[in-house]
């Protein structure tokens, strides 16, 4: 197994800065800020002053630099690519090399130019428009990066713009266009990844995509499935089927914590695009992600058979670990334990946790270290030989302590110790990152503040063992 690398991740919209203000590169989140619906700010500065950053975390023993690369700022207008913001890029992850930091660059991190108009993802070019953008990077990055993420959270980009309203293009409910959106985002990630293989082939690059942690089997698992069911043996015409039988390992092996979070499950299992568990008379959803996955087994199955690759465009998985919000999401108090049997047994469970219903902030709810392991092997019977990253946030509230009395220091102890109890139990996971490196406004939430704050470390002279390699 390979070496676990300890280190840090930065996402372009809360620490890069230089964003949606006058002369400015400008994503689709611009209208958003410049009408007050989410905050606007300078972000950490990695742009202009990553030295900073980047020296703080070599100190305290990062080597592994987890780094967007927004496409706004490489192509800020149709057509007309930036060429110095791309020798800029460059430059950033040549910092992290002379660091000792592998940089690992996320070509698509929750945001796109404005000027391709928020429902972009809802387009039927849109692959081919990013597999494009793509190949224009890497060709002109060459070696500076061989670990890439085509997509990070494209599960929350969907869910988030399409179904919960809380990133544009502000939609509700409208679950059919989701998963067209998710269709589109995984086909970009197929179209993507045998992009840099071509580009890099001589450098042999390692290509992921980034899943935010979902309960939900539908949300999170049902992608990696998808991408990697030819290279477990799935034939074309049982795909769906498949997908069934996975999808109920997935919900004995982890039950669902309550009501609330049996009901996302069953919703999504009946309007799924895949293995849908409700025939019902509905519009046929989109599935050009199990044309371009069998297309590209085919091209590719003679590569390498080795554990599946060659015919899996997945060299690896990142997750991007929250404790699971349905643990605060549960069944209400007031049932009697007669009423939620009830219950459990007409939605096809065998029991309904017992915690209240309530919607809590991300600083709010519980870390869960045990599931964050048992999650990693599972993974790993799920799909064997394919490695594991974990990019792992811990949240505070910039005004007020953690009332459950956690902080950052006893949190990635806990974490670091699942993750090695997975590792020794035969899980291949290969790298654990703290987010963020620097801190700045998240729009989503303002008042949350994310990992690592560079500013607020201690110096290098007082490092402790939680910081420590």
């Amino acid at each position: 197994m390979r070496q676990l690398l300890l280190g840090v991740s930065a996402s372009g919209a809360r620490c890069e800065g230089g964003f949606n203000g006058p002369g400015e590169p400008a994503n689709h989140w611009s209208a958003w800020e410049r009408t007050g619906k989410v905050p606007r700010g300078a972000g950490g500065d990695l742009w202009a002053s990553p030295e900073r950053a980047l020296d703080r975390a070599a100190a305290a023993g990062a080597a592994a630099c987890l780094l967007s690369l927004e496409w706004a700022r490489v192509e800020p207008a149709p057509g007309r690519p930036d060429d110095a913001a791309l020798d800029r890029y460059a430059h950033i992850f040549s910092l992290c090399t002379e660091r000792e930091m592998q940089p690992i660059v996320v070509l698509h991190d929750l945001t796109h130019p404005e000027w391709l108009g928020e429902e972009f993802w809802l387009t039927p070019g849109s692959p081919d428009r990013f597999c494009d953008h793509v190949t224009r990077v890497v060709s002109r990055l060459g070696t500076t990066c061989t670990h890439w993420v085509t997509s990070r959270q494209p599960n929350a980009v969907a869910l988030g713009g399409w179904v919960g309203g809380r990133h544009p293009p502000r939609r509700v409910g409208a679950l059919s266009d989701a998963w067209a959106v998710v269709d589109n985002l995984l086909a970009a990630h197929v179209l993507a990844y045998e992009a840099i293989h071509d580009v890099q082939s001589q450098w042999g690059p390692e290509v992921t995509i980034g899943l935010r942690a979902s309960s939900s089997y539908d949300w999170q698992r049902m992608f990696v499935d998808l991408l990697c069911g030819p290279a477990l043996g799935v034939a074309h015409g049982t795909l769906d089927g498949w997908v069934r039988e996975r999808r109920a390992r997935h919900d004995a092996v982890t039950p669902p914590r309550g009501l609330l979070d049996l009901a996302a499950r069953r919703l999504a299992s009946f309007g799924a695009p895949f293995g849908a568990t409700l025939s019902v008379a509905r519009p046929p959803s989109p599935r050009r992600i199990e044309h371009e996955v069998f297309a590209y087994a085919q091209r590719r199955g003679s590569a390498d058979v080795d554990a599946g690759r060659g015919v899996r465009p997945l060299d690896a998985l990142l997750t991007v670990w929250r404790p699971p919000a349905a643990a605060s999401l549960a069944a209400p108090d007031a049932l009697t334990s007669g009423a939620r049997a009830l219950v459990a047994r007409a939605l096809g469970t065998r029991a309904l946790g017992t915690t209240r219903v309530v919607r809590v902030a991300p600083w709010e709810v519980r870390p869960d270290p045990e599931a964050l392991g048992a999650w990693c092997r599972e993974q790993a019977a799920l799909t064997p030989g394919l490695a594991l990253w974990i990019e792992d946030g811990f949240a505070t509230c910039r005004s007020t302590a953690r009332a459950d009395g956690w902080d950052r220091a006893a949190y990635l102890r806990a974490q670091t110790a699942a993750v090695a109890q997975a590792r020794a139990s035969g899980a291949p996971v290969v790298g654990y990152l703290s987010g963020s490196l620097c801190e700045g406004a998240d729009p989503t939430w303002p008042d949350a503040d994310f990992g690592l704050d560079v500013d607020r470390l201690p110096a290098a002279a007082e490092r402790s063992p939680v910081t420590d390699r």
